[in-house]
């Protein structure tokens, strides 16, 4: 016999956390996002290193382009604060 497998096909929610898969946009200059106190955060740069400056300030996530050609498309930042996940995209051109 085998194992009985019950799931939810749901994300967990942490309020202090951006709804998962949102977009923000095109990004000009910088992008800032709430960052919760805890929270833990990845910017994915798809293998470009230096392509994005990246700080904490005042309890937001700053995310800045460095000029790096190499580093244009969508992009991910992915978010965790305890045992909860969200991610967001945005593109730079």
């Amino acid at each position: 016999t085998g194992a009985m497998i019950k799931y939810v096909s749901e994300y967990p929610e942490a309020k202090e956390l951006p709804e998962v898969g949102l977009d923000l946009g095109n990004q000009y200059g910088a992008i800032e996002i709430d960052l919760p106190k805890g929270a833990e955060y990845y910017v994915d740069d798809k293998g470009y290193d230096g392509a994005f400056d990246v700080s904490v300030v005042d309890g937001k996530l700053v995310v800045c382009t460095t000029g790096n050609s190499h580093g244009y498309g969508t992009h991910y930042i992915y978010l965790r604060l305890g045992s909860f996940y969200s991610f967001v995209t945005f593109e730079v051109e």
